[in-house]
């Protein structure tokens, strides 16, 4: 047989339906599209959920690789600095740790003693743009002036006279206008007196020659005595030999970030390190002068002292503990770490020189809540001078 007539002699295979056989009740022309399923291209909806997935599952990964260490990190710092104000805030309140209801101090040396003999005066018109004195309250930089009204708050009254973009020479003229005469002191006892006296200038003074803001050395040295003189000079009509005046001396200047500062705004560079160092040592050499000379006659009066911006600042940076950054914000102006440096001066100052002004040991206007005699309120809450009229 040949070959023609085998294959006419063998039977004919039936067709296999696929489709059918994986869903048997498919219609034709479902069939008709599983046959052509390899001939088609994927549709571009398709394509974009695709993409959409590939991004999705990155952006899961990306999360966890960069947004969740950083805000780890954040929170770290957050806390650490919380843990530095409360450590420092129990450094000059250190029974609040346990007892946060203290008693108001009692005893012969603060009977008699009328509420607004604890009035200081913070800055009476004192330098500088921003943080250095005007903004010696700006609780976002932790200004000095902010922290220590809290740490007195109940005892004694800050009033910030700062003047931003002021020098000293037209503070003596803004001055007496602030402080009161000295016949008030003398005629009525109850007159508000000025405690703590804070003179802050010589940023502004030693700006460079050719700036409106500039006063020359010798100028500048005559006018910081004069400014201690209204105070302490027995001649002045504002006389008040009781009140503590603190030179506080211009701190460093970081130059870059003081230029890049002006050139945003379009101006020239108007100060140097070199001249703002020069007022720095003048100011502390009249400090030291006053306070060398109060030491020596033994006065209990027309104390001066000196929180020494400059030289704090320096050592600070020169151990490694600081960098000049940490100070000044835009290099001039005082950021949180300059506005702590001078907050824990003074303190530093009052608590060794003057300890019975120490807020731990000075009355409070009135009692804390939980010492209260509620039976005998009206009598109880009179404030100095008030108890002898009832």
């Amino acid at each position: 047989m040949d070959e023609d007539a085998q294959q006419r002699a063998a039977p004919t295979p039936l067709p296999i339906n696929t489709t059918a056989m994986k869903n048997p009740k498919s219609s034709p022309r479902d069939e008709k599209e599983e046959n052509n399923w390899c001939h088609r291209r994927p549709s571009r909806s398709s394509m974009h959920q695709e993409e959409a997935t590939i991004w999705s599952q990155w952006r899961i990964k990306l999360l966890y690789a960069v947004v969740v260490p950083a805000a780890i990190v954040y929170l770290l710092l957050y806390f650490d600095r919380q843990h530095q104000h409360q450590h420092r805030y129990h450094a000059y309140h250190p029974q609040q740790r346990h007892h946060p209801y203290r008693p108001t101090p009692t005893g012969p040396e603060h009977q008699g003693r009328h509420w607004k003999e604890y009035i200081v005066t913070q800055p009476p018109m004192v330098e500088e743009r921003t943080l250095n004195s005007k903004y010696s309250f700006d609780v976002n930089e932790r200004g000095f002036g902010a922290q220590l009204a809290h740490l007195y708050q109940r005892r004694l009254d800050f009033i910030n006279r700062g003047f931003s973009g002021y020098n000293s020479e037209q503070a003596i003229h803004l001055l007496p206008q602030f402080l009161p005469k000295k016949a008030s002191l003398t005629d009525d006892p109850t007159t508000p007196r000025v405690q703590f006296l804070t003179i802050y200038f010589g940023t502004n003074d030693s700006c460079l020659p050719d700036s409106v803001q500039h006063v020359s050395l010798e100028k500048y040295e005559a006018n910081m005595r004069r400014l201690i003189d209204m105070v302490h000079h027995p001649d002045s009509p504002t006389y008040s030999p009781e009140t503590r005046i603190l030179l506080i001396c211009p701190g460093r200047l970081d130059e870059p970030k003081w230029m890049l500062h002006r050139q945003e705004q379009g101006r020239p560079m108007d100060r140097s390190s070199v001249m703002t160092q020069q007022y720095a040592e003048r100011c502390r050499a009249i400090g030291q002068e006053y306070h060398a000379k109060n030491e020596k006659e033994g006065a209990a009066r027309h104390q001066v002292h000196v929180v020494d911006t400059w030289t704090l600042m320096t050592e600070q940076i020169e151990s490694g503990k600081r960098v000049l950054a940490d100070y000044v914000h835009d290099g001039v102006h005082l950021a949180s770490a300059g506005n702590d440096l001078i907050f824990q001066e003074i303190m530093r100052i009052i608590q060794t020189h003057y300890p019975e002004w120490d807020p731990e040991k000075m009355p409070m206007h009135a009692p804390w809540w939980g010492d209260l005699d509620l039976s005998n309120l009206e009598n109880q809450l009179l404030i100095g001078a008030n108890r002898g009229t009832k």
